[in-house]
């Protein structure tokens, strides 16, 4: 069972006299499912379209996406994808409680069945001290971490994590990490994508390199000696890709 990104294209049309932008063009890759994958790249390399693309919010020109063979509406419709985006706006005047109250509900699952593991979780990331207190009142690491618990509550089969450290202590890096490593040794299926690349290198088993929409390089963390850092600078130096960092 995978995930299977095939072929996939999206362009972005431009304007009457503008020419469009591919974003993506015939990228092609399976996840097993167990496994994390790091989706690295330059601003603009194509990591948003994929992601996008793979949440199904865009829909590519050309290819395939499927989960265990099926579409990837299925996941969804039965709710079991997880995401956790860069910025999560939040309603301000509600509680993280009721929030993820509802948001079970939305995804046809019952709050109460996941209440343990909520209180564990608030009380993993030292936020019983926020528990009853509305959003408006969160700062941005409080916020990252309820945004990190939304995604995770429910054990999704495919969670996909877009720069979920950004923001965050030293101690809340490791707590998420170590949250990240438990889903995928349960099975759970992981796409994060983040600058920081020592976060990457702890959890992730594989690497994919994007560079203006073209996938240039799949890799086995395993097989990557020295720092992720110098490995990816190495491959854009490779492809002729430094010009815009």
């Amino acid at each position: 069972m995978s995930l299977n990104i095939t072929n996939v294209s999206k362009t972005y049309k431009g304007g009457l006299w503008k020419n469009g932008t591919q974003a993506l063009c015939d990228v092609d890759f399976t996840l097993n499912n167990g496994k994390t994958l790091a989706l690295i790249g330059q601003n603009g390399a194509g990591k948003t379209t994929l992601i996008k693309c793979v949440l199904n919010l865009l829909y590519p020109d050309k290819g395939k996406i499927t989960f265990d063979e099926s579409e990837i509406e299925l996941l969804i419709k039965n709710g079991e994808l997880g995401y956790m985006p860069e910025s999560m706006r939040f309603p301000d005047m509600i509680t993280l409680k009721e929030y993820v109250s509802d948001l079970m509900d939305l995804r046809g699952k019952k709050f109460g069945d996941y209440q343990e593991r909520f209180n564990e979780l608030v009380d993993k990331f030292y936020m019983t001290p926020h528990i009853n207190k509305v959003f408006s009142k969160y700062s941005k690491g409080t916020m990252k971490k309820a945004a990190f618990i939304q995604a995770i509550l429910h054990n999704p089969k495919l969670l996909v994590l877009d720069e979920p450290t950004d923001g965050l202590d030293p101690v809340s890096r490791r707590i998420l990490l170590n949250e990240v490593t438990k889903i995928k040794q349960s099975g759970g299926t992981v796409i994060i994508t983040t600058h920081i690349l020592s976060d990457l290198q702890i959890v992730a088993d594989e690497v994919i390199v994007l560079q203006k929409g073209v996938l240039i390089k799949h890799s086995q963390m395993n097989e990557i000696k020295g720092s992720l850092d110098d490995w990816y600078i190495e491959t854009l130096l490779k492809n002729g890709g430094l010009e815009n960092l």
